[in-house]
């Protein structure tokens, strides 16, 4: 998929263990394409989760996504319940403008906008 911006839902997003050795934990994200092109393509996304830098990246990321849950990072264990948490709040609740970017040969994510995908309609009963 070619960098640009793209409307997006959030299909899964966990924490999970690299495959190489040593094994490092990982925040992994499939982003599925809702419009245009790409629709129903994959964007993937993964941040390593080694140190206090790219910890930060991933917290920032998770509160872009407006979950409603205070994201802080005590430990891994905590870290990976407040995604499971994180996810659990905006699945099938929310869509986003996705803004899919290179940032110095390295890939960049950045939540641009964020979209109810409930519907505020009332119900015809």
């Amino acid at each position: 998929i070619p960098h640009g911006k793209y409307e997006v839902s959030i299909d899964k997003m966990q924490m999970v263990m690299t495959k190489k050795l040593p094994e490092r934990p990982m925040l992994s994200v499939q982003f599925n394409i809702l419009a245009g092109e790409f629709k129903g393509k994959k964007i993937f996304m993964n941040q390593l989760l080694t140190s206090g830098f790219p910890i930060h990246i991933a917290s920032e990321f998770l509160k872009s996504l407006e979950s409603g849950v205070d994201v802080h990072f005590e430990d891994y264990g905590q870290f990976y319940d407040t995604i499971i948490d994180v996810f659990e709040s905006i699945e099938g609740k929310k869509e986003y403008a996705l803004l899919f970017e290179d940032n110095k040969g390295y890939d960049k994510y950045t939540i641009d906008q964020v979209f109810s995908s409930e519907s505020d309609e009332p119900l015809p009963f």
